[in-house]
């Protein structure tokens, strides 16, 4: 699916993904998510350029563990398995409670 529009894009608050860093930081790292590990992520976060990226990556990038067939459409289950799957590898208070996430939207 081609975008219409290119998007405006902002730099995240960084703060606020704290968690999704950290998870990184344990998954794809292999490493401690302890505070010179994440402050270190946090600088190269800071200081990596804004590109725009290619329909093609845009598609792989939608939803990962969907794309790779881990979630089946209307199966909310298979995002709460997910869930629970990340949340094992995280501190407590990094932890996300899906059901308080659908009671905000």
């Amino acid at each position: 699916m081609e975008r219409k529009k290119t998007p405006d894009w902002i730099r995240p608050d960084l703060q606020e993904e704290r968690g999704e860093i950290e998870r990184v930081i344990v998954e794809f790292l292999k490493k401690e998510p302890n505070t010179e590990n994440v402050n270190a992520v946090v600088g190269v976060l800071k200081s990596a350029p804004i590109v725009d990226l290619s329909d093609k990556v845009w598609e792989l990038l939608e939803n990962t563990d969907s794309h790779l067939g881990n979630v089946r459409p209307g199966h909310i289950e298979d995002a709460e398995k997910i869930n629970d799957i990340y949340n094992l590898e995280l501190p407590p208070e990094n932890r996300r409670d899906l059901k308080k996430i659908w009671l905000d939207f």
